[in-house]
C-alpha cells in the first residue's frame, strides 16, 4: 500500500510562480525574473486500509532571486464503496526571502482545506474551502479564504454537464465571485480506434 515518487522539474518561464501565488494576489504583485527556475519534490502515499489514505509531500523551488521549500500531507477518506469520499489537508511553503511577492521579505504561508464529494452513475457533487494564511500581512491582510461548490450530471456515460461556482476574499479585502459551466465529451478508444 505504499508508493513513493520523485519529482524534476526544470523552467525557464516567467510566469513559473503565478500558479504558487494566484489564489493570494494579484498577478501585478508578483516577480517576472524569467531566469531558470527547478523544481524538485518527493511524495509518499500509504493506504492504510480500504477507504483510509494518507500522503505526505515536499517540494523545493529554487530560482536565482532565491529558495522556498513546500510540505505537507493530507488525508482521504472513502465511504459507500468510494462513491462519497472527503479530504483534509495542510501546507507550509516557507519563503526563503523574496521569493515571488513583490514587496514582502518573507512570502510564506500556511494552507489549509477541507473537501468532499460524491460521484454517482448519473450525478457528481463536491464541496471544498481553502484557507491561505500569511507570514507577513499583504495589503493590510493576513488571510484569505475560497469554497467552491460543483454539480454535474451525465447525460450519456461519455458526456457530462456540470457547473462550478467559488465564493472568497482575497489579501485586497476584495469579495471575489467566480462561475464555470462545462460540458465534457470524454471517449475512450481501444483496438486501433474502435470506440469502446
Amino acid at each position: 500500500g505504499l508508493t513513493v515518487t520523485g519529482e524534476f522539474e526544470k523552467y525557464d518561464d516567467r510566469s513559473l510562480l503565478y500558479p504558487l501565488y494566484s489564489f493570494i494576489t494579484p498577478a501585478s504583485t508578483l516577480l517576472y525574473q524569467g531566469t531558470t527556475s527547478q523544481i524538485t519534490g518527493l511524495m509518499s502515499t500509504y493506504e492504510i486500509k480500504s477507504g483510509v489514505t494518507v500522503t505526505a509531500d515536499y517540494r523545493h523551488y529554487s530560482r536565482s532571486k532565491g529558495g522556498a521549500d513546500r510540505f505537507g500531507g493530507d488525508a482521504v477518506f472513502g465511504y459507500l464503496d468510494n462513491t462519497l469520499r472527503s479530504g483534509v489537508g495542510y501546507h507550509y511553503l516557507n519563503d526563503g526571502g523574496g521569493y515571488a511577492i513583490s514587496g514582502l521579505r518573507d512570502g510564506s504561508f500556511h494552507q489549509s482545506n477541507l473537501y468532499i464529494l460524491q460521484d454517482t452513475k448519473k450525478y457528481s457533487s463536491s464541496f471544498d474551502i481553502s484557507g491561505y494564511f500569511l507570514q507577513n500581512k499583504l495589503y493590510n491582510s493576513s488571510w484569505i479564504w475560497e469554497a467552491t461548490a460543483s454539480l454535474g450530471y451525465r447525460v450519456t456515460p461519455e458526456l457530462t454537464l456540470s457547473g462550478d461556482v467559488a465564493y472568497g476574499r482575497d489579501t485586497t479585502f476584495n469579495e471575489n465571485v467566480r462561475g464555470l459551466v462545462r460540458l465534457t465529451w470524454n471517449n475512450s478508444f481501444i483496438n486501433g480506434g474502435v470506440g469502446k
